[in-house]
This record gives structure tokens, sequence and C-alpha cells, in this order.
């Protein structure tokens, strides 16, 4: 693999690693000072919707590369940093500031990773396959040591002093990339003209939406309706219900990272995400009613791993419906849109559940089970008709 591979999937990586710090931070720091599961999932909604928008409706008016990134990046983590250092507040307004401009890194650094990513492929500089495998698997890895290192170092400084020093090291790391990139060729990397064009015009191009694609489109949705549903109650599940700390918390999000990373490497099979789906529902089950830690590490675990392989194997089967170019960047954007709508409104959805409002905070024991088993249900009939 060339040089310029390695270092891609270095800053991938790191990047990943030191958001999830500040990400799965916030998430806790938001539930121990407000003690309340309604505010978390309306920051947690919000950090998802509103960039999710914002980035839709600007997508065709700001093209960013690694390089604007990371000017970005700098810009963004020197406001977070300084509005702390000034305010010192950590409050709603704080949380929901923080949230907000770390949901439009996260959203702006997923399109532009991937789109550099393309552009390895597009100039042979590496495989599609190994393109997919380095670039999923830097993610995971980051992401798991990131969520780790969140959590532990929450036990031993406080949050504002964990928004400093993450954000000197990611100010720091943008500077390094910009000045690697300084002198780069990008006749080299771009995209070919015909490809962008294509791009532009495929959602014009009306696609039949038949069942079957209905199906999918909305069993990813369930994925992501999980996904959010999982960041949203194990955080309660640990701290109002056991009484976890957020170290525990930091070791199972790793745990789930773990899995996810491992689960990119098994061969796909229809009938091993069936059983997959069925042993999701009993984990879930784990996860929501198990007060001995050991277990409940191990079902974070699985359930990482069982959510990356169901999620991978749908995403196969949504690139087999594609027929063409125009198509298949068409569905493409579908699903994101609708894994996105799913992921940011199943937080706030879930705080209202088991709000006082609602169910109170002990149903969220067993709201994971009950999407792990719609989740199931879909599968099944897909596989009893093929």
């Amino acid at each position: 693999m060339y040089k310029k591979n390695y270092s891609f999937y270095l800053i991938l990586s790191l990047s990943y690693l030191l958001d999830s710090i500040l990400n799965i931070g916030l998430i806790w720091i938001t539930l121990e000072t407000m003690g309340s599961t309604l505010y978390l999932g309306i920051i947690l909604s919000l950090s998802a919707f509103i960039p999710f928008f914002a980035t839709r409706y600007l997508k065709n008016k700001i093209k960013f590369d690694i390089k604007y990134l990371s000017i970005f990046r700098i810009i963004i983590f020197a406001y977070i940093s300084v509005f702390i250092l000034i305010f010192n507040a950590i409050n709603l307004v704080s949380f929901l500031n923080i949230a907000i401009l770390l949901g439009i890194n996260n959203f702006l650094c997923m399109s532009t990773y991937q789109i550099e990513n393309t552009k390895l492929v597009s100039n042979k500089l590496i495989s599609k396959s190994y393109a997919a495998k380095y670039f999923q698997s830097s993610i995971q890895f980051g992401a798991f040591i990131g969520s780790f290192l969140g959590t532990f170092l929450l036990n031993y400084i406080k949050f504002d002093s964990l928004i400093h020093f993450t954000s000197i090291c990611i100010i720091l790391i943008s500077i390094n990339v910009i000045l690697l990139n300084k002198n780069e060729d990008k006749s080299k990397i771009s995209i070919e003209k015909d490809t962008l064009e294509e791009i532009e015009v495929s959602s014009n191009k009306k696609v039949k939406k038949t069942k079957d694609y209905t199906e999918l489109i909305l069993l990813f949705s369930l994925i992501g309706f999980h996904i959010g549903t999982f960041n949203m109650v194990i955080p309660v599940i640990f701290q109002r219900i056991n009484n976890w700390n957020s170290m525990y918390f930091g070791v199972v999000d790793a745990l789930a990272g773990i899995g996810s990373l491992l689960a990119v490497f098994i061969k796909q099979s229809r009938k091993r995400a069936l059983l997959l789906s069925l042993m999701l529902i009993l984990i879930d089950i784990v996860l929501g009613y198990s007060n001995i830690y050991i277990m409940t590490a191990l079902a974070t675990f699985f359930t990482g791993f069982c959510i990356s392989y169901i999620s991978i194997m749908i995403r196969e089967l949504i690139i087999t419906l594609s027929i063409d170019n125009y198509t298949s960047n068409y569905i493409s954007n579908e699903t994101t849109l609708y894994y996105n709508i799913s992921t940011g409104i199943s937080p706030i959805l879930i705080s209202l559940i088991i709000s006082d409002f609602g169910f109170g905070i002990m149903s969220s024991r067993y709201i994971l089970f009950i999407i792990a088993i719609l989740i199931f249900i879909i599968l099944y009939v897909k596989k009893e008709k093929n």
C-alpha cells in the first residue's frame, strides 16, 4: 500500500479517536449534570438533525477536501475551547452548543473522508475491497479507543479540561495535515468530471420503488433506530439504574466498537444474518435486565457485532437493486436520508417514553429488544420470500 494511503487511514483513525472522546464524554456528562433523560434525548436529536439538514442544504455550495476540513476543524474546536474557557459554564446551553458543532463536524468528516477514500480508488492507489475494509476498520478502531479514553479520563479530570485537552490535540493534528497537503497536486486526486456530472443529475432520475426496496429501506431505518436507542438507553441503564460509573460505560462502548470491527471480516450470508438477528433479541434482553457487569459487557460486544453484520448485508442487498450509476446514487442518498432521520429521531422519542411523562425510567430495559424483534421479523419474512 502506498505511503499516502497509510497517512490517510492514520488521519482517519486519529480523527475518530479524538472525536469519540468528546462525543462519549458529552453523552455521559449531560445525563449526569442535567439528571433528565429528556434533556439528553433533545441534545442527541438536535446534534443529528441540525447538522444533517444543514449539510444536505449546503452540499452543493461547499466542497470540502482534507485541507479545508482540517481548517474547519481548527476553527470549530478552537471556538468550543474558548467558549468553555470564557463562560466556564457546564449547562444545557453549553451542551447544546457543543453537541450541534460536534454533529456538524461528524457529518462533514464522514462525507469528506468518504470522498477522499473514493479518490484513492479512482486513482488506482488501492482496490475497492481494501479501501472499504481499511476505511471501516480505521473508523471502528479509532472510535472504540476514543470511547474508552473519553470515559476513562472523565474519572480523573473535569469535562471542561477534557474539552481543552482534546481540542488542542485536534488542532495540532489538523495543522500537521494542512502542512502535509500543502504541495499536493489536486489533479492527481480529483474524481473524473463525468462521474461528478452523473452524481449531480442522479437525483433527477426516478427509481421504481418495489416492495423489496421498501422493505430494505425500512430494515435499514430500524438499524439506525436501534443504534440511536442504544446510545440513549445504555447510559441511562448504567447511570440511573445500575449505578455504574463512566469507566464502565466506556469499556462496553469500546467492546461494541470491537464487535462492529470484527463483523467487517466475516463472509456475508442471509441465513447467518437471520440467526444473528434472533441472537440480537436475546442480547438486548441481557443488556436491559442484567445487573452483572461482565454479562452486560459481553452483550454489548455481540450487539456491535450483530448490528454491524446485518447492516453490511443490507447494504449489499440494496446495491444489488442498482442497475446503473444514476439509480445507485439515488438509492444511496435515500437510504442515508432515512437512516439519519431514524437515528436522529430515536433519542427524543425514547427519552419521552422513559421519562416521568411516559412509562418511567424502568421501561428503558425492554425498548431495545422490541426493536430487535421487528428487525428479526422483517429479515424472516424476506428469507421466506426468497
